[in-house]
């Protein structure tokens, strides 16, 4: 039968341990309730198939180093010191030239836009590790003169 609890409410006996076990259970939850802003926008890509309230960048730390944003890019950014853009990696297809060189075209993207951009042989070989689809990075480097809508890459960082 039930019994009345020191608080005036009623439980059977049996349920005590269960229902303290919960208890327990939400004071100390086995995993983080945080949202991530990452957690966030995996949840958002794969439910929706789009982020839309968050960026894998917007939880990283070391963005603070960038100067510009893909959509300032395209707008028209430059900047004498170079452009610093921290992104994800959308896509990155490899070209051999008639050379024999081989040379990269790859797309990063943020929160607000994608930028084109060109990686030749030397530093597609030093970042090749770091120019991965998915992966999120600070780019360096100054717009193509050929044409102004890409960003010829110098350097690469890991974002964390």
């Amino acid at each position: 039968y039930p019994k009345v609890g020191k608080r005036g409410g009623i439980c059977q006996t049996a349920r005590v341990p269960k229902i303290k076990t919960l208890i327990t259970t939400l004071d100390n939850p086995p995993t983080t309730v945080k949202d991530t802003p990452d957690w966030i926008c995996r949840v958002e890509e794969a439910r929706l198939g789009v982020a839309l309230t968050a960026s894998v960048i917007d939880g990283c730390r070391g963005i603070e180093h960038a100067n510009c944003t893909c959509a300032n890019f395209r707008t028209g950014c430059d900047r004498s010191s170079g452009i610093f853009i921290a992104a994800e990696v959308d896509e990155i297809k490899k070209h051999t030239c008639s050379n024999g060189k081989i040379m990269a075209f790859m797309t990063i993207k943020d929160s607000e836009d994608l930028v084109n951009c060109i990686v030749f042989g030397e530093q597609l070989d030093k970042y090749s590790n770091l120019l991965v689809s998915g992966n999120t990075v600070i780019v360096a480097g100054d717009r193509s003169k050929k044409n102004r809508e890409d960003l010829v890459i110098k350097n690469v960082w890991q974002l964390t």
